[in-house]
């Protein structure tokens, strides 16, 4: 987990300008076809390293559950596990970093995390895109993250604490990344001709 967030400093500053379209496909497309064109386009601009990173953090990404989904504990246990608070009809857990306050929202019920909401205190954003329109989060909760060092290593740790398994694949060359979701990509290619 740590090596993914770690990586996120070095692919911020593309996620800003030109690049911040590609990046944004590259990072939370479902489809390996499409990431792997962001993939090839971004390469142009941008280190090996910093590519590899980004791949790393799609990674992550797609590993956490989409809600709704079944906690493998009781929401009273999450409550006291991550010190979350009542807010009305949810649970709220407050965090500082370097750039201001944020908070995370669990919206659930027994076992079941209906969602979760990302928030800087002046804009709130579901996490799971409604409908699904093909990305693993929602655009403007992924701009939170991007825009923000501790915000996605928050939403893995809730993750955790939830008694969900997380354990994303960390791949250490772009050609790994590449052989492994090879079939899939030429699949979705397919599907597209």
């Amino acid at each position: 987990m740590l090596a993914v967030v770690r990586g996120l400093p070095s692919v911020r500053p593309y996620y800003a300008g030109e690049q911040r379209e590609l990046l944004r496909i590259l990072l939370n497309a479902v489809s390996p076809a499409e990431a792997d064109f962001a993939l090839h386009i971004l390469g142009e601009s941008m280190t090996q390293k910093e590519l590899l990173a980004a791949v790393n953090l799609r990674e992550a990404l797609r590993e956490l559950p989409a809600c709704p989904f079944a906690m493998a504990i009781d929401t009273a246990t999450l409550v006291r596990i991550t010190r979350l608070e009542r807010d009305r009809s949810a649970w709220r857990r407050r965090f500082d970093d370097e750039r201001g306050p944020f908070d995370i929202v669990v919206l659930g019920d027994g076992n079941l995390c209906y969602d979760l909401i990302v928030s800087d205190r002046e804009r709130n954003f579901f996490w799971t895109p409604h409908p699904r329109n093909g990305v693993f989060v929602h655009p403007d909760a992924l701009d939170l993250v991007m825009g923000r060092d501790t915000l996605l290593q928050e939403v893995i740790g809730m993750t955790i604490a939830m008694g969900l398994p997380f354990s994303p694949t960390f791949y250490l060359s772009l050609d790994d990344w590449k052989l492994e979701y090879a079939e899939q990509a030429m699949t979705d290619l397919g599907e597209l001709f």
